[in-house]
């Protein structure tokens, strides 16, 4: 086989240089009386960043798809949310407190079907999404099904699955209360609570459930968690949606429930 210094002519050997854009140091060849220098590692990431790194980030930034939100859903802001009960100004005013960074980081939105909670919780999520690196939303029976498949996947199984859930900066449990869940999937979705708040991470819910079916259903543990991480508004940890159903009254006024951006979904 054919050296470099066969073809050439001459000696090759590496030596230490500056890189030609940076100036820093970096590596090159000595051909004969030439020197070769390259670009430094920084300088070549720069100029050819990991494209698959480069995928990922546009899907998190357009699309929030890898959060658990829709393309459809992307258009529930707290603009888009349509006002038609006095008690739902002072419920948006409170959700747009919500802090993922602040101490006081979960929140709980209860209220009947058709209130909007899902749009206000999505709302919650783009207003601070610069701010959040990692989010996951889904139903509770959607997160115990990704538990599930992420515990088949890794190697450790059940345990790296509860990791990843404790690092997300954001976890959302939409419709908790909806599909009733076997004890392990309860406990389940409580450990993923408690290692959340050992962590200090946020938390959103929203549920069908009153306040009292909540601490029925979960732990006495989860809901004193719950005072403790909960955004308070008027002295509790939780907001109550108590307002008509938002389907219902599009169909006694002859509109579209499902508008892009309205509070079609049922929660």
């Amino acid at each position: 086989m054919l050296k470099v210094s066969d073809i050439i002519g001459g000696t090759v050997r590496k030596i230490d240089c500056q890189c030609p854009l940076c100036g820093g140091g970096s590596a090159g060849m000595l051909i004969g009386d030439h020197a070769i220098s390259f670009r430094c590692e920084a300088c070549n990431r720069a100029l050819h960043p990991d494209i698959s790194a480069l995928v990922k980030l546009q899907t998190f930034d357009s699309g929030l798809r890898e959060w658990g939100v829709t393309e459809r859903e992307e258009a529930q802001t707290f603009d888009s949310y349509e006002i038609y009960a006095e008690a739902q100004r002072a419920i948006i005013d409170a959700c747009k407190v919500w802090n993922p960074e602040a101490d006081r980081n979960w929140l709980v939105l209860f209220g009947k079907c058709g209130t909007g909670k899902d749009h206000l919780a999505t709302a919650m999520l783009l207003r601070n999404r610069d701010g959040i690196r990692a989010c996951y939303a889904d139903s509770a029976a959607g997160v115990i099904a990704l538990f599930r498949t992420k515990a088949y996947d890794q190697d450790d199984g059940e345990m790296e699955a509860l990791r990843w859930f404790e690092k997300l900066d954001v976890l959302v449990l939409r419709d908790v209360g909806v599909k009733q869940a076997t004890n392990a999937e309860f406990a389940t979705i409580v450990e993923i609570l408690d290692r959340r708040y050992r962590t200090d991470r946020a938390v959103i819910i929203t549920s069908n459930m009153t306040p009292a079916e909540f601490r029925t259903a979960f732990s006495d543990r989860l809901v004193d968690r719950l005072w403790q991480r909960g955004m308070l508004y008027a002295g509790k940890p939780y907001v109550v949606c108590d307002w008509p159903s938002w389907r219902r009254k599009c169909a006694e006024d002859g509109s579209h429930a499902t508008q892009q951006g309205g509070q079609g979904d049922p929660a």
